[in-house]
């Protein structure tokens, strides 16, 4: 089994246009996670 398997995303939130995305990674430089934004989605990764 491998270590990624164990790791679910969680949605931070839905909706978010790519503007508003780039805006907030702007703001928040420094995440103690990773995030995506995938279909409109904030998906934050460990």
């Amino acid at each position: 089994m491998e270590a990624n398997e164990d790791i679910k995303p969680i949605i931070i939130k839905e909706n978010v246009s790519r503007e508003a995305y780039i805006k907030y990674l702007s703001i928040e430089r420094k995440l103690p996670v990773n995030i995506r934004l995938i279909n409109g989605k904030i998906i934050a990764y460990e």
